[in-house]
């Protein structure tokens, strides 16, 4: 996007990487050509190298930019791109056989992570990322943060995974109310910070309200403003009439309707589910009581979601009931 105003400024020769959001921009390339396009110079040359080495009439000049390329082409590290961009592959759970695959023929979880691994690619001097950890597995999420951890740029994120943030983090910028506070910690620490915060700025308050009062008292005396000290005085008592209460922030509050409920909550009883010849849940039976907090894990294809979607009503199972309340 295109700012309305101000100035973005990169430090020439320093590499910036994102995390492409368009699922689908790739879909005519290689997957392991789609990583290794994350270093967009060193895909050029790689692909420049190939269509020189596959003329018939190879000539002098051609000898002299060949060698040009692969001078450059060595100093980037080049002859280990493929293997450093299977790593980040595998790393993210796409099995070498879908190394070579379309980007078309893949799944939108397995598009957003060779997506990522693309961005990771070649050691980027600044790295921004949205939203990484949505469709990773725990294990892929474990993955990442270790990565991420060691890695010796520029890291700008977006994320709502506080896990993720406490782990990886160093420094939270947050915007509040159209305006902007940056705390050198992570998440939790960014919490703490932000109460005292808070905290502060009540008292601050407090205390102009009560230099307001002695002030307005003043006022009421009749005092006139007749010295440079007493129309200073006037002018700074104008200027704490300005000031707002600082704004706290708003707790959701929900009523609840468990007094309403039985004890049983939710039953699941001999669920099954499948998309043509594949079996995605067997015969499934399960209970919730009151007040229970249930996380459902697994990798991806296990049919968490799915379980999910029938217990909303989204999708009927193939067998089996839900009964809610």
């Amino acid at each position: 996007l295109e700012t309305t105003n101000g100035d973005i400024t990169i430090t020439p020769g320093q590499r910036l990487s994102f995390l492409q959001q368009d699922h689908f921009k790739y879909d005519a390339y290689q997957v392991l050509d789609t990583v290794i396009m994350g270093n967009a110079r060193l895909y050029e040359i790689m692909k420049e190298k190939e269509q020189i080495y596959a003329k018939e009439d190879f000539t002098e000049e051609d000898g002299i930019r060949a060698s040009e390329l692969e001078a450059e082409f060595a100093e980037m590290d080049g002859w280990n791109a493929e293997s450093d961009a299977e790593q980040l592959l595998n790393g993210l759970g796409i099995p070498t056989e879908l190394h070579y695959a379309q980007m078309a023929d893949l799944n939108g979880s397995e598009k957003v992570k060779v997506l990522l691994a693309q961005a990771l690619f070649g050691n980027p001097d600044i790295l921004l990322l949205d939203e990484p950890t949505n469709h990773l597995d725990s294990g892929m999420v474990r993955w990442l943060e270790e990565y991420l951890i060691k890695y010796k740029g520029i890291l700008i994120m977006v994320t709502h995974d506080r896990y993720f943030l406490d782990r990886v983090t160093n420094k939270i910028v947050e915007i509040d109310k159209g305006k902007l506070y940056t705390y050198e910690a992570n998440y939790s620490g960014f919490l703490e910070l932000k109460q005292a915060r808070m905290e502060q700025e009540a008292a601050s308050y407090r205390k102009v309200q009560s230099v307001l009062r002695t002030e307005i008292e003043w006022v009421r005396r009749g005092a006139q403003a007749r010295s440079t000290k007493q129309k200073a005085r006037l002018e700074r008592f104008q200027e704490m009439q300005t000031m707002k209460a600082p704004e706290q922030d708003k707790q959701v509050e929900m009523d609840s309707v468990a007094s309403r409920m039985g004890k049983k909550t939710l039953e699941i009883d001999h669920i099954s589910k499948s998309y043509g010849d594949k079996k995605i849940i067997s015969d499934f039976t399960y209970y919730t009581i009151r007040n229970e907090r249930i996380g459902i894990i697994g990798e991806n294809g296990c049919g968490k979601t799915t379980l999910l979607r029938i217990i909303l009503g989204l999708e009927p199972a193939d067998s089996g009931t839900v009964t809610i309340g």
